[in-house]
């Protein structure tokens, strides 16, 4: 996962072997289902799909105390990306609703996404 999820921050090439071990996990590990999330939103541009493995994430978070540290996080990770493809898809109202609910909403503890919230909201 460490591999998958620094390789789509950084833009770099996601190795065929590790993302199939990768892929394999997917059924019980919220990071794992998090990071996929990631992949559909930057890589493909599903927003859809994105959505939906951030929220399974986010779900077995809530099945297991023992993730519920990250919790907040995923969501708000999950709405910055949601943000930033509603952008690359044109919609800037959407990403502009998002990102504002991110910088008004967003927890001291995750100022970094309350910055980078305001930083794709000012390029826009």
């Amino acid at each position: 996962n460490n591999i998958v999820f620094s390789s789509l921050e950084s833009g770099g090439e996601i190795p065929a072997l590790i993302f199939k071990d990768f892929v394999s996990s997917l059924d019980s590990n919220p990071y794992c289902n998090a990071t996929f999330g990631l992949y559909q939103l930057k890589i493909l541009h599903n927003l859809e799909k994105g959505s939906f493995y951030y929220d399974k994430a986010i779900n077995i978070i809530d099945m297991n105390p023992e993730y519920s540290a990250d919790r907040e996080e995923f969501k708000i990770k999950k709405d910055l990306e949601c943000a930033k493809e509603y952008l690359y898809q044109n919609n800037r109202s959407a990403a502009s609703r998002i990102l504002e609910r991110i910088i008004k909403k967003c927890p001291e503890s995750l100022w970094y996404y309350k910055e980078k919230a305001q930083r794709v909201f000012k390029e826009m």
